[in-house]
């Protein structure tokens, strides 16, 4: 009777027993609001649109007022005067206006864009994550799996009529199992590195494993997704805002033509008994005369607002592509999810069950129970593949849109 190699097994048991995490589920939900509340990108967007925010009071408020002191030594008078600069009507209105445009603006096409950005990189992390986990899941059962083929590769190399070349091939298939299980390593830590920076934690702090959604149901049409994304992209959004600045600034530099007024008041007295020695009401105006500034002015806005208009097309005939490319390629990996799961596995899983059978009835031989084992990881693998695409490329298709799909 030939003996079994007892090295074999040791490795078969080492792999049996590594790759199976002990930590507490991670759930999506709580990531993504870590993200919301502590991510540095996120709250420096909103402190520079906080910032921004204040120019509107600023804008909106009068010049400085002047006041002055004169003294007269030849006719023996003091005079305390004070002068108050108005612009033309309209101009401190539209000044407030551009200033909360511009606020407006900021707040969606970087505080809120930014916001939509990292939460979509944490969806896409987080689905990482779980990719690289659930494959080194699919290894350990593949493990699993040889562990029970070993058995019927003993059974034969003792009759003598197994091979030692099976037992060869069984030992290299697992090497290649363990150099798989070093790299998926680094890819899951490496994807807990990058959640972990998205949560504005350490990059090593320790996480759970993240959990597989439990329905793929995605219904929205094309047409719905683009009239969402109307309403609700915030790049959109702030494009808009930005149109409507310009056209305030066209308005504005019309009025720049206009003069500005000047009133003042002066109160005189005389040095020596401080006796009142009349008052001065001033009331004056500046005249644009040399209009070409002006004139500049106001080309320089119209060519800003066209500028604006074309920047916003273009950005909508991008958001409307992108929405169309995601859309397709989200229903893809649906389609090909089911198609995996409802075939594919299945006639795999009767096929690696086939082969078993005939190997141990020596019907077959171990190259084809081994062809049907690989077949089965591949599949595994591809599934989860498919499945982290199709969260990722949802996630990039939220962010498009501008809101969670349901």
């Amino acid at each position: 009777m030939r003996s079994f190699p007892i090295l074999f097994l040791l490795l078969v048991f080492a792999f049996t027993a590594q790759g199976y995490s002990q930590e507490e589920p991670l759930l999506l939900d709580d990531v993504i609001r870590q993200a919301r509340e502590n991510n540095p990108e996120i709250q420096s967007a909103r402190q520079r649109y906080l910032s921004v925010k204040t120019r509107i009071t600023q804008s909106g408020n009068l010049p400085d007022p002047v006041v002055s002191y004169e003294r007269d030594t030849a006719n023996k008078m003091n005079m305390w005067g004070v002068s108050q600069e108005v612009p033309f009507w309209g101009r401190l209105y539209l000044r407030s206006k551009i200033s909360k445009t511009e606020s407006q603006s900021i707040e969606q096409a970087q505080y809120r864009a930014k916001e939509l950005e990292v939460i979509s990189n944490t969806r896409k992390a987080y689905f990482m994550l779980f990719v690289a986990d659930k494959s080194i899941q699919v290894y350990n059962e593949t493990v699993s799996l040889l562990n029970n083929m070993a058995k019927a590769v003993e059974a034969r190399y003792i009759t003598g009529t197994g091979s030692r070349g099976d037992l060869l091939r069984l030992q290299i298939e697992l090497t290649k199992m363990e150099n798989m299980l070093k790299m998926l390593q680094q890819e899951k830590e490496t994807s807990q590195a990058m959640l972990n920076i998205l949560m504005n934690n350490k990059p090593e702090e320790a996480i759970g494993d993240p959990v597989q959604p439990e329905k793929l149901e995605f219904s929205y049409s094309v047409e719905e997704l683009q009239k969402l994304a109307a309403e609700n992209s915030p790049e959109l959004k702030g494009a808009k805002y930005t149109v409507e600045k310009s056209r305030l600034s066209a308005s504005l530099s019309k009025r720049e033509y206009l003069p500005s007024l000047m009133l003042g008041y002066k109160n005189y007295y005389m040095s020596d008994s401080g006796d009142k020695a009349g008052d001065l009401s001033m009331l004056s105006l500046n005249v644009p005369l040399w209009f070409w500034k002006q004139r500049a002015m106001f080309i320089e806005s119209k060519q800003d607002l066209r500028m604006a208009e074309y920047e916003y097309k273009n950005l909508e005939n991008m958001t409307l592509y992108g929405i169309k490319s995601l859309y397709t390629k989200v229903k893809t990996y649906q389609q090909l999810i089911n198609q995996y799961n409802t075939a594919m596995i299945p006639q795999a899983k009767q096929l690696m069950d086939v082969s078993r059978e005939s190997y141990i009835a020596n019907r077959t031989d171990f190259i084809d129970l081994l062809d049907s084992q690989r077949t089965l990881l591949n599949l595994n693998l591809e599934l989860y593949q498919y499945i982290g695409e199709y969260w990722k490329n949802l996630a990039e298709l939220e962010r498009a849109v501008g809101k969670e799909l349901k």
